[in-house]
Order: structure tokens, then C-alpha cells, then sequence
């Protein structure tokens, strides 16, 4: 064996150019696939390691579309609504979330963005989580009707960089800023650029404003998924079918790992094309060699080298251009997913990637395997080669 993987390396050296070519269709698919993996296996922990950090005790309640009302309205939780949610035996506490646009004036600049709040208890929680990196100052607390923190970006988003303890107008409405926080996990990296205060200044802005969704804590957590049933079954009963969407912390980790695979699945499919490409490749390489080697190939056969061992050369030659493509491709592709991640962290999308020996592994080997299969027509045909007439070929 160790002859023939030795005659295989002699005769790629050979043909250095026409190896090294044929090289590049795998290791730009092993490239791919290998980044695309890495990154879509970050992400998915990522994700997993954000729900873990809420707890397996929590559900999401979010208004949903109305079937039994026109198109297009959506529920408004009422005060009723949320007595309901407070008193309800089951539930420890009540996280309300609210969100609207809100019109930001600075010196003479005036623009839009969003504003953010939560209830006493929202407050605490996300203080709590690693939600936010605090740049400057402090964070907004129960008592401040008039104070309010701002992301980073949207402070450096006017000609003149709002600082701490200025004052800002929200809809003619006057806070001062106490803190500057930027996002530190993927679930906020869309939130780059907003305004967070205490509930009591967000109704200043918005009098009549309602929860668009709730994180509830549930004080049994075996008792989640029937609580769950429960708190649908009344809003339906109430609003109609389909009015809310009720969804525990597992459900929507499953939901959300499940949405990721697809997409991860499909991007690496489309990837994969060009790997076969580079299968195609090889297999052209191979059948060139092989015509080209006729006489070679009859020589070996006239003195005793079997059909066996024609066809392992040949298998052997296509295996390692696989495994070399391979080999490049998952250190190039690792490359590329590092990079991308450190991109995404100066854009303020933290993204982590995975290095998982699985994947290196992965890599190496299915480009082999590509490469061996690319190359069987080839070493087929060179093994079923007559030798007299081999040795005859011009």
C-alpha cells in the first residue's frame, strides 16, 4: 500500500499544474460549506445560550392577527388583560413590553426612532441579563419619570454627539440622558439605535400606549405547557381564534433552532455546488491523466500490476486531490467564518462562530470522499484497459 500511495504523490507532482487547478472547485466548496457551518453552529448556540439565560420557567405572550375582526388589526391588551395575567395563580410575574417611533430633537436636528420601555419588573430583568454594555453613565431605575438612556450609535447619530446629561426632546417632550449603553448579544443587535425609559416617562410620550408582548414567569415549571393551553384558551374565548401566540422559552428555542437549520441546510446546499463542480473537475483531471498515461498504464499491466491495483492508484491520486481541497478549503473556510465574525463585532452584531473538531473533520473527509467517487469512473476505466493494446496506444 505504501507503494501505491507513493506512485499516487509522484504522478500528482507530475502534473502540478493540472492538480492545482483541478484543487481549486473543491477547496472553494469546502471553503464555503466549512464557514457557512461554523457560522450557522455559533449562531444556533448563541441563540440556545440567550433562551437558557431567560429560564425554562418562562412563556411570551404577543398580540397576534384577529380572524374575527378585518384584516390588519391587531389585539390591544387591556388593563383587564393584564389583571388577569397578574393575578392568575400560576404566574409568579408579569414582564410587559412596549414599543412605538418616537420623534428625537437635538439641537436643530430632528429624527425618528424607536422607543423602548418595560414595567418595574422588566426593568429588573434586564438589568439583570446581559442585554446591554453600559458605555457611559448609568442605567434608567423605577424613579426616573424624566430620565432616559440611548444606544450609542443613535448618540453619535446627530452632527453634534449627544453626551451625558444633556437633554433630548421626545415628541416635545423634555428627559435628560443619564447613560449610554450599545448591544451585547445578537437579539438586540437590531435595537442599535433607540431610546429606553421607565414606563411612567414612555406614557408621557404615548398616553395611552398598551403592551405589544409580555414574558410571564411561571412559579411551577412542570406546570408551564398547561398554564400555556390555559392563557391562550382565555384570550380566544375572549378576542377570538388566533388573537394571541403563546409560546413557552423551549417552544421558541425550538422554533427558533429549527428556522436556523433550514436556512444553515439550504445556504450549505447551494454551497455544494460548486463542490460538485469540483468533483466534475477531478473527474475530467482523471480521465485526461488516464488517456495520456495509456502506455504507462499497459506497461504496468504487461509486468504483473493487477486491475486491483490500477484502480487503487488512480482511487488513491483523485482521494488526495479531494483531501489536499479539503484540507485548504476548511483552513480557508474557518478563515473566512473568524473574519466575518470580527466584522460583525465591530458593526455591533456580536457572532459567535463554532471550531468544532467535528467540522474540521467533516471538511477533510467529505472532499475526500468527493474527490474518490469524482475519480472511480476513471480508475475503472484505466483498470479494464487491455495491455497489449495500451502499449499499442499513440
Amino acid at each position: 500500500m505504501r507503494d501505491i500511495i507513493s506512485e499516487s504523490i509522484k504522478n500528482l507532482r507530475r502534473e502540478g499544474l493540472r492538480t492545482f487547478l483541478t484543487l481549486i472547485g473543491i477547496v472553494i466548496g469546502i471553503a464555503a460549506i466549512v464557514s457557512l457551518l461554523s457560522l450557522g453552529d455559533g449562531l444556533n448556540q448563541a441563540v440556545v445560550k440567550q433562551f437558557e439565560s431567560f429560564g425554562t420557567n418562562m412563556m411570551f405572550v404577543a398580540a397576534g392577527s384577529m380572524q374575527n375582526v378585518q384584516s390588519g388589526n391587531v389585539l390591544n391588551f387591556s388593563d383587564s388583560d393584564l389583571r388577569y395575567l397578574e393575578n392568575h395563580p400560576e404566574i409568579e410575574e408579569v414582564i410587559e413590553e412596549y414599543n412605538g417611533a418616537v420623534k428625537v430633537d437635538f439641537g436643530n436636528e430632528s429624527k425618528n426612532y424607536m422607543l423602548v420601555s418595560t414595567n418595574n419588573e422588566g426593568l429588573d430583568m434586564f438589568q439583570g441579563e446581559d442585554y446591554f454594555d453600559l458605555v457611559e453613565g448609568r442605567l434608567v431605575n423605577k424613579s426616573d419619570s424624566t430620565s432616559v438612556i440611548i444606544t450609542e450609535n443613535l448618540a453619535k447619530d446627530f452632527k453634534r454627539e449627544i453626551s451625558l446629561r444633556k437633554q433630548i426632546s421626545l415628541n416635545g417632550e423634555l428627559f435628560k440622558v443619564v447613560g449610554i449603553i450599545k448591544p451585547s448579544n445578537s437579539f438586540m443587535a437590531s435595537a442599535d439605535k433607540m431610546v429606553l425609559l421607565p414606563l411612567e416617562g414612555y406614557k408621557k410620550i404615548i398616553p395611552n400606549a398598551t403592551p405589544v408582548d409580555m414574558i410571564l414567569k411561571v412559579k411551577d415549571v412542570d406546570k408551564i405547557n398547561d398554564v400555556a393551553d390555559e392563557i391562550k384558551e382565555h384570550f380566544e374565548d375572549k378576542y377570538g381564534e388566533k388573537s394571541v401566540m403563546v409560546m413557552t422559552a423551549d417552544q421558541l428555542l425550538e422554533q427558533a433552532s429549527s428556522i436556523l437549520g433550514i436556512i444553515t441546510f439550504f445556504l450549505v446546499g447551494v454551497s455544494a455546488i460548486s463542490l460538485i463542480v469540483g468533483g466534475v473537475g477531478i473527474m475530467n483531471a482523471m480521465i485526461t491523466s488516464v488517456m495520456e498515461r495509456t502506455k504507462e498504464i499497459g506497461t504496468y499491466k504487461a509486468l504483473g500490476a493487477s486491475d486491483t491495483k490500477i484502480l487503487t492508484i488512480i482511487l488513491i491520486e483523485a482521494g488526495l486531490i479531494g483531501a489536499v481541497g479539503g484540507i485548504i478549503g476548511t483552513g480557508l473556510g474557518l478563515f473566512i467564518a473568524i473574519l466575518i465574525s470580527i466584522i460583525a463585532k465591530f458593526s455591533n452584531f456580536p457572532l459567535e462562530i463554532s471550531l468544532g473538531f467535528e467540522i474540521i473533520l467533516f471538511g477533510i473527509l467529505f472532499s475526500m470522499i468527493v474527490g474518490m467517487i469524482s475519480g472511480f469512473y476513471p480508475a475503472l476505466k484505466a483498470a479494464k484497459m487491455d495491455a497489449v493494446e495500451a502499449i499499442r496506444f499513440e
